[in-house]
């Protein structure tokens, strides 16, 4: 994407985290649903580090500050402030994604193709750069995912089907909580070993 030689929509409809994140910002323009969707790096809520191309991209499109205040956090921004920080570029219903996706690429195509190409290919020399190998350092990146606290942290992440808790520290029902099979009551919870999320 970072490299293809015409324009390219992100039409997101749903959420768009992590690699999800990552395809959108190597596209010329971003397009989300509106509505309870959430985009973002979500990698340090993982445990892992994104890599510093990545992290590069992030900040070529919400800016340096905003871009590690995102990535510190691992946030997950809502569509409505993903459009008020430029994250993406627009919003619509859920089922015009793929409409004003096509729309704004026709609208490309009225304008003189051999100027808007280059001036489209300028304007991108450091959307590939960021892409660099040794910017993104996979070897390094993919190594992330088996430390010990990247487990920890994967592990708590709620599987489909998994019961939510109603509060972080309180499951619907104690025999719901992972790792627990004690049958102890509630309130007995710091002595079973139950997980807390």
């Amino acid at each position: 994407l970072a490299t293809c030689p015409v324009p390219v929509v992100a039409a997101m409809a749903g959420h768009a985290h992590a690699g999800g994140c990552v395809l959108a910002l190597c596209c010329d323009y971003r397009i989300m649903a509106d509505g309870p969707y959430r985009i973002g790096l979500n990698e340090t809520q993982d445990g892992l580090v994104a890599p510093e191309g990545i992290q590069a991209l992030m900040a070529r499109v919400v800016g340096a500050h905003r871009s590690e205040r995102l990535l510190v956090a691992g946030a997950m921004v809502d569509a409505a402030q993903a459009l008020r920080i430029g994250l993406v570029d627009e919003l619509t219903g859920i089922d015009d994604v793929a409409t004003r996706a096509r729309v704004w690429l026709e609208e490309l195509q009225q304008l003189p193709q051999k100027p808007m190409l280059e001036t489209r290919r300028i304007a991108r020399i450091d959307v590939a750069d960021c892409l660099r190998d040794e910017r993104i350092d996979l070897q390094r990146f993919v190594a992330g995912w088996i430390e010990p606290e990247t487990q920890r942290a994967l592990r708590a992440v709620p599987l489909p089907g998994d019961r939510i808790p109603v509060a972080p520290w309180r499951w619907r029902s104690h025999q719901q909580a992972p790792n627990c099979g004690c049958g102890r009551p509630r309130r007995q919870r710091p002595e079973c070993g139950a997980r807390r999320r």
